[in-house]
């Protein structure tokens, strides 16, 4: 598939091989170790052959499970056939219900196409017109998209008569699609206050070079708008659960919104280049209501070009990244420490089992020990700035952050000293990861004074 100079004249690899090859004794050859410098060349297109292979992964996927379908389907075009039975007897013939996986394989190869043509433009791209590149890929997404639609309608659906199939299955979509925007349009203008403002910002700018949904929420305080991060999602949720078909569904997200990111604002503008991004098929597969992960509710930094393309002010100003420090170590021992608290859910082992979790436990005792120093360095940091104002009563906010600080060091302090790195038993170390989960709470208020003082400084 591949120019012939991109694979090495001996044929000692291929763009379907390896690199890493040993013998049985565990022993490499000097051929093995050259590998990687006969190479080079083929390393440039790895990308493009994964999108390639994922691509036609995906549609022999759909073309193998197409055929029960096509068969099974046409027997249940009237409605008042008994499925259940069709079923059976197509069942007992070695044939399958593979109506939801095939669309979900068919779906995959329409993402999958996006990925492929992105690899194939960054490399080979150069060698073929714009005009006529353009057109060849908006020609492959138009087909993909409408051989979907058909199917969908044929794998869900046999029971219709369409008079244009490929008009009608498409605007299906798009009214399903539009049902979506409408109702999360509506819920978040309802949703804002005089204090809060939530909004749709763009449908179009990219994070990691896919389109997706951005909202901001925005504030006077960071602690409010934090605070309605949770329900934000809520509603979006619920807006996207208005399509009840769980196939078509999935299908209009991953296609139109792969990802949505929330930005939170603090009067007007982003404190840190920082927003919640989260896959939107968590949002759209289980229930409506369900509740999110810890994870969901960790900020992620915004790419440079997308922050740009957002036209959103920061606020640069250096004392706000004293708190945000804060707030990060403590993050970062909280999930480390979060992660050890999991291994007790592992079941039970033998003897070298508790060895090896022995060690890997001791080995993660050196990053805790590293993070928690970071997070008494940042509360040093702040401790410093105040000892150094001197109209403090005139701070209110400084003041709650230094009885927060005191708060946060009873909270986390371990039993165990740091002095020559924590000496925690394990069972210490699941009673100090709750402590610090609690921790990182109070981080958050204390975070959010910090802000609301340096904020309040600049505008007096």
């Amino acid at each position: 598939m591949l120019p012939i100079c991109a694979v090495d004249e001996w044929g000692f690899v291929d763009e379907f091989q390896s690199y890493s090859v040993s013998h049985d004794d565990g022993s490499k050859s000097l051929v093995a170790e050259k590998i990687p410098q006969l190479s080079i060349a083929l390393q440039k297109y790895s990308p493009l052959v994964r999108g390639f292979n994922k691509y036609t992964s995906s549609l022999s996927n759909f073309l193998s499970q197409s055929v029960d379908v096509m068969v099974i389907n046409p027997n249940l075009k009237k409605a008042q056939v008994d499925k259940a039975k069709i079923l059976e007897v197509a069942f007992q013939h070695g044939l399958r219900d593979l109506a939801y996986l095939s669309t979900v394989n068919l779906g995959d190869a329409v993402e999958r196409l996006f990925k492929l043509q992105k690899e194939f433009r960054k490399l080979l791209g150069h060698f073929f017109d714009e005009r006529t590149l353009q057109s060849l890929e908006s020609q492959e997404q138009d087909m993909l998209n409408s051989v979907w639609s058909l199917w969908y309608a044929f794998a869900f659906h046999p029971e219709r008569i369409l008079q244009q199939p490929r008009q009608e299955c498409l605007t299906g979509i798009y009214k399903a699609f539009n049902e979506i925007r409408k109702a999360l349009r509506k819920e978040l203008k309802a949703f804002s206050t005089d204090e809060i403002e939530v909004k749709i910002h763009s449908e179009e700018i990219a994070w990691d070079d896919r389109p997706g949904l951005w909202l901001t929420i925005d504030g006077k305080h960071m602690l409010d708008v934090y605070a309605f991060f949770e329900d934000v999602v809520r509603v979006i949720r619920r807006a996207i659960h208005k399509v009840e078909e769980p196939a078509l569904r999935n299908h209009i997200i991953e296609t139109n919104w792969p990802f949505i990111a929330i930005v939170p604002l603090v009067r007007g503008k982003s404190l840190n280049m920082e927003a919640w991004r989260l896959n939107t098929l968590i949002l759209s597969v289980g229930d409506k209501e369900e509740e999110l992960n810890w994870w969901n509710f960790m900020t992620q930094s915004i790419q440079q070009e997308s922050f740009t393309e957002l036209k959103l002010a920061l606020w640069d100003v250096p004392r706000l990244k004293t708190g945000a420090k804060l707030l990060q170590s403590i993050a970062i021992s909280s999930m480390l420490t979060a992660h050890i608290r999991d291994i007790t859910n592992l079941p039970e082992t033998d003897e070298q089992g508790e060895t090896l979790l022995r060690q890997y436990f001791e080995g993660l005792t050196v990053h805790i020990s590293t993070s928690y120093q970071a997070v008494l360095d940042s509360v040093g940091e702040i401790g410093n700035y105040i000892a150094m104002v001197k109209d403090i009563n005139e701070r209110p906010n400084l003041i709650n952050v230094m009885e927060g600080l005191v708060f946060l060091k009873n909270i986390i302090l371990p039993k165990s000293g740091i002095e020559n790195g924590l000496s925690m038993t394990l069972e210490e170390m699941i009673e100090w990861a709750n402590k610090l989960e609690e921790g990182h709470n109070s981080a958050l208020i204390i975070y959010s004074l910090w802000v609301s003082d340096v904020l309040d400084e600049i505008n007096a």
